[in-house]
């Protein structure tokens, strides 16, 4: 018991792949802004796949939901302009801010609810990675101030629980594709290779 306390407030732990995932991540996001712009008008422009309910949802939640609330696709541009640079700016800089990291989850989750009916699963997970990527650091300023030890508290339980989850998500999975037999004898691949629209939008 004791170790495991030691091990979540003493100090960062595992420096280099927390640094490594929080780009790697920035770099994602990059790409999936790229693909947004140039997939605009289908995601979010007049011809966009996903239906909007102008509905009053409460305070609160409604945050989650500006983009799905407007009907002006220029906030939707506005919020991927928005995301690509914030996402750049932390890719190269050697430093890790909370709030930047807070506004590009808060941004990425009104992408993506937005456009809830063209996501997968494995895009769903953005989400909640960039959560919990907010609270990982990129540099390791040890103090012996609360702030400091908060920042380690922080960045060692969000570093687990990024690992639980890709466990967790990853190992059912596989059960699902284990069981399966649309999976294992191929037919599902087979399948989406012959899918004309991911062969146009791969094209595209």
């Amino acid at each position: 018991m004791n170790k495991a306390i030691a091990y979540i407030f003493n100090d960062y732990r595992k420096q280099k792949n927390a640094r490594l995932f929080k780009n790697l991540l920035y770099g994602f996001i990059i790409v999936k802004c790229v693909l947004w712009l140039l997939n605009f008008d289908i995601l979010f422009g007049q011809h966009a796949f996903s239906l909007v309910y102008n509905e009053p949802i409460g305070f609160f939640k409604q945050f989650a939901f500006l983009i799905y609330l407007s009907k002006n696709s220029t906030l939707a541009c506005g919020f991927i302009c928005t995301v690509l640079l914030l996402s750049l700016y932390s890719l190269f800089d050697k430093r890790s801010y909370v709030l930047t990291d807070l506004i590009i989850y808060l941004l990425v989750l009104n992408l993506d609810i937005r456009i809830y009916t063209t996501t997968t699963a494995g895009e769903s997970i953005l989400v909640n990675l960039c959560f919990l990527s907010a609270w990982l650091r990129k540099d390791f300023n040890t103090g012996s101030g609360v702030y400091d030890k908060i920042k380690i508290v922080l960045h060692n339980v969000s570093y687990l629980a990024l690992i639980l989850q890709v466990c967790i998500l990853y190992g059912f999975s596989a059960l699902a594709k284990w069981y399966d037999a649309d999976w294992l004898n191929g037919e599902v691949v087979y399948l989406t290779s012959k899918s004309a629209v991911l062969f146009t939008f791969i094209c595209d």
